[in-house]
C-alpha cells in the first residue's frame, strides 16, 4: 500500500504528493509464524530522513514454545 492509496481525510493533513509514490505498509508472511513488514520514512510526517534509514523494517515471530518478544 503506498500512501497515497489512502484516502483523503478532513480530520487529518494532507499527504505531501513527494509522499503518494512511497510505501505506507507491506508484509510477507514468511512461514505462518513470522511476518515481515516494512514502510518508507517520510519527512513530512516528523521522520527524520537519515541516508541508510530510508525504510524501515520489523521482524514479528511467534513461536510456539516462547512467549513473544518485543524490542522497545
Amino acid at each position: 500500500m503506498r500512501y497515497g492509496d489512502i484516502p483523503a481525510d478532513p480530520q487529518m493533513p494532507a499527504i505531501p504528493d513527494e509522499a503518494k509514490n512511497k510505501i505506507c505498509h507491506t508484509a510477507i508472511s514468511i512461514n505462518g509464524e513470522s511476518m515481515l513488514m516494512g514502510a518508507d520514512v517520510v519527512p513530512a510526517f516528523g521522520q527524520q530522513y537519515v541516508q541508510g534509514n530510508n525504510t524501515y523494517v520489523m521482524l514479528v515471530t511467534m513461536l510456539r514454545k516462547q512467549k513473544p518478544y518485543i524490542r522497545r
